[in-house]
């Protein structure tokens, strides 16, 4: 059988997850910059701050999510290529 090339997909697939790790490591960055702040202030965090930290946490488990059903895909469709 002929060997199928999807290399335009898995590279558009490779991109997408380079700019999600991107992005998770901004929002990463931006907790820590939270955290370094009170730290520096000697005190402990205030109320808005923990929450904009929860928030960030939890948009960053939506781009971990989104990473790992990206390298899913990823997985599936060069198991896919090299069957066919």
């Amino acid at each position: 059988m002929a060997r199928i090339k999807l290399t335009k997909q898995v590279e558009s697939l490779e991109n997408v997850l380079e700019k999600l790790e991107q992005k998770i490591a901004e929002k990463q960055e931006k907790i820590d910059e939270i955290e370094e702040r009170a730290e520096e202030m000697e005190r402990d965090l205030t109320a808005a701050e923990e929450k904009r930290i929860v928030k960030l946490q939890e948009e960053i488990e939506e781009l971990e999510d989104e990473q790992n059903n990206i390298e899913y895909a990823l997985d599936y469709i060069r198991e896919y290529a090299e069957d066919y």
